[in-house]
């Protein structure tokens, strides 16, 4: 168990986790009604989610973390990979047993699990401009997922807020690596369409993301801030991107460790607040 914790406390810490799950969570429920076991479940879903997310992206690339970042507790052997294994199954195991009435919610898991079997199996025979697009796949499923569990059903504003989701964080990925320099052999985006390249697909994604937002906003109640605060962002991140293509650095790309995040994040907040005060 402490090697568990170890992990979390480097790469998944709660005082950072906790507040995403909780905002991606009650951000994209359908309705903010419903028991207390309602909303534990959801937010218990979503923090489960993104740690599987997490946890198994590490594990899948600890060859790659010897060469890229040989400090991580994975790579020295402070934390063990064969304890972080077995917490990833007992977090799937977990998600199984809030749905285990709701048929539906267990197969979409199931649907979901196959996909990331596959994709961890072929992902490094893939272009690596194609990674974010597999590996974020969890992003837009949340959303639906949630959508399904409380209401039985996928509708409009839970793919809208997938591809709100989805989007943004593949821009983030794209954006905070911008003009990186990675030892050889590692594979960047920057080598297969420069860091101007990468760049400009990043602010291309985050159109994207707000075309989503957008069309989520007209499917949603309390809209207002939501639509306020995603175009503010947009317009904050449209600056810092055509910042970073006319000087493709590494210090102005690291700004999109946040910015990539909270594009979708301070929208869906705003949504909460707004359904609090209404």
């Amino acid at each position: 168990m402490i090697h568990v914790w170890r992990y979390i406390a480097e790469r998944f810490p709660l005082q950072v986790t906790l507040p995403i799950a909780a905002i991606i969570a009650f951000g994209v429920m359908p309705a903010l009604h419903g028991s207390w076991q309602v909303y534990a479940a959801a937010l218990s879903t979503v923090w489960l989610g993104l740690f599987l997310l997490r946890a198994t992206d590490d594990l899948h690339s600890i060859d790659t973390d010897r060469i890229k970042s040989p400090g991580r507790g994975l790579v020295t052997g402070f934390i063990r990979a064969a304890s972080l294994r077995y917490a990833c199954l007992v977090a799937l195991l977990l998600i199984m047993t809030l749905y285990i009435r709701q048929p539906e919610a267990l197969a979409f898991i199931g649907i979901l699990l196959l996909y990331y079997w596959i994709w961890h199996r072929s992902s490094r025979h893939l272009p690596i401009l194609c990674h974010p697009f597999g590996s974020n796949l969890i992003f837009a499923a949340l959303p639906i997922f949630l959508g399904l569990v409380q209401t039985g059903k996928v509708g409009m504003a839970s793919l809208g807020s997938a591809g709100f989701m989805y989007f943004a964080a593949i821009a983030h990925e794209y954006a905070h690596n911008a003009g990186e320099r990675k030892p050889a052999p590692l594979r960047t985006y920057d080598s297969a369409i420069g860091a101007r390249g990468t760049a400009a697909a990043a602010g291309i994604l985050f159109l994207f993301s707000f075309l989503c937002g957008l069309w989520m906003s007209f499917y949603i109640q309390e809209a207002a801030g939501f639509r306020g605060m995603l175009l503010a962002h947009l317009i904050a991140n449209m600056y810092f991107i055509i910042r970073l293509i006319r000087r493709p650095v590494a210090a102005d790309a690291r700004k999109f460790y946040i910015l990539g995040f909270t594009f979708f994040l301070l929208p869906l907040a705003a949504r909460i607040v707004e359904r609090l005060i209404s």
